[in-house]
């Protein structure tokens, strides 16, 4: 069975990486989202690490931490590790 993954939410209708885009991917009813904690659990189980990609929003920053991800990317790097620090 084919799972759809809802990319950076849905960032060919909505602007990608916002809680509208997420929603919209919701309502559209993709099977996940990316860096869901479901998708960082199961990658854990099976040994694999978590990168996201391009966080650069404290907010999603936290998110991304509180998920348990194992690697920020970031345009904004001085943002990723003051957040790690606190």
């Amino acid at each position: 069975m084919v799972k759809v993954l809802g990319h950076r939410g849905c960032a060919g209708i909505e602007l990608e990486n916002t809680m509208r885009a997420f929603k919209r991917a919701m309502d559209l009813g993709v099977d996940f989202i990316e860096l869901d904690v479901r998708i960082v659990v199961e990658c854990h189980k099976n040994d694999i690490e978590v990168n996201a990609w391009v966080v650069n929003e404290i907010e999603d920053i936290e998110r991304m931490t509180k998920l348990g991800v194992d690697i920020i990317s970031s345009d904004h790097p001085d943002r990723v590790l003051e957040e790690l620090k606190s």
